[in-house]
């Protein structure tokens, strides 16, 4: 049994956690084995973020390739100086190529107020981190996944500050070194205020009892001025961020029932990752990705933000990156002016702007 144990966190890095089944039978099979069982259950909780990250790098469409790194590292003294980062990438910019390395952190914890969420490296780790990237030539970067706030930070290693004998990254102040919209396309858009989808019932015959037969005759996502959304893409999926409210009009034996944001509000397009996926719970995102099943790209994302600005549905449409470009990152600033101008200018706030 001993054998086992050790054959099943050997094998760790070759199954998919989101079957639940699957953990279960692990995790039985190490029950008499507290140490392994915990060393399971950390190692799974790090593996789910993983791959997440490699989704969601995928399904940007900014990354040509990502995979996890190898983290048995020989000979042992090695560990002293070098620390092997979760992953390794490579995404374009244009017609530039950007190789990055990446360690993947997860907070889980409930913490209020959120504004008290932080990260700390130990001192070793962190300088493990940078000798490995420095020994490839290749930076080195920070994807941390805010799970209270559903939220995405992936920053420069160097941007973390030393405090007594650790690294330490702290939320909010982190997102001005955000690199999610210049590696992943990532947007921040506004919402308008009075932004709705409509339904117009046709009343078939008299109500009866608080019900009647009726005919749904027209159904589509409008701007707070009527203005109907057209075309293709996940308009739905940007409005499902939104508190909203229902009201009904009736015209004779036409009913038509909005269902409208209540106020403008912001939202940040890497979000949309979980509508792209049928799966609500226990996602297994390998698998997701060996078959491919995102019911819509990042690119639908992006022509449906336009598209919805036309309506005036998206009020804002925001280009950001971190405040100071790191030095290995080329500066995108042409790359989006090109893409804007092609796209005729976007819609309100097309033009890039750093999230302060």
């Amino acid at each position: 049994m001993v054998d086992d144990g050790f054959l099943v966190v050997k094998d760790l890095y070759g199954i998919s956690l989101g079957d639940p089944d699957k953990r279960q039978r692990v995790e039985a099979a190490l029950g008499p084995y507290p140490d392994l069982l915990r060393d399971f259950q950390r190692r799974a909780t790090g593996l789910r973020a993983e791959d997440e990250f490699i989704a969601l790098s995928a399904w940007s469409g900014r990354c040509t390739l990502i995979h996890k790194l190898d983290q048995e590292q020989y000979p042992s003294s090695s560990r002293i100086q070098y620390q092997v980062p979760d992953l390794f990438a490579v995404f374009t910019l244009g017609t530039n190529r950007v190789p990055l390395l990446i360690e993947v952190k997860e907070h889980t914890k409930e913490v209020t107020p959120p504004q008290d969420i932080r990260l700390k490296l130990s001192s070793k780790k962190w300088k493990g981190l940078k000798a490995y990237g420095e020994a490839h030539g290749l930076p080195v970067a920070i994807a941390w996944k805010l799970r209270e706030l559903g939220l995405w930070c992936l920053f420069d290693l160097e941007t973390m500050e030393r405090a007594q004998s650790a690294f330490h990254a702290k939320w909010p102040g982190i997102y001005v070194n955000d690199l999610k919209g210049v590696l992943l396309g990532d947007l921040s858009v506004q919402i308008a205020e009075g932004s709705k989808w409509v339904m117009k019932i046709q009343r078939l015959a008299p109500e009866k009892g608080g019900k009647f037969p009726g005919k749904v005759e027209a159904s589509y996502v409008a701007g707070p001025a009527g203005i109907p959304f057209v075309g293709k893409g996940p308009v739905l999926s940007l409005l499902s961020f939104c508190d909203d409210d229902v009201r009904n009009f009736e015209d004779g034996n036409v009913i038509t029932q909005e269902i409208f944001v209540v106020r403008d509000q912001w939202l940040f397009t890497h979000w949309l990752l979980y509508r792209a996926i049928e799966e609500e719970s226990q996602v297994d995102w390998i698998e997701i990705l060996r078959r491919g099943k995102f019911s819509f790209t990042f690119g639908d994302v992006d022509k449906t933000i336009q598209k919805a600005g036309e309506a005036g549905i998206v009020k804002t449409i925001v280009h950001y990156w971190p405040n100071s470009l790191p030095s290995w990152l080329p500066d995108i600033r042409p790359h989006v002016d090109a893409q804007n101008k092609a796209k005729g200018g976007g819609s309100g706030g097309s033009e890039p702007s750093g999230i302060m």
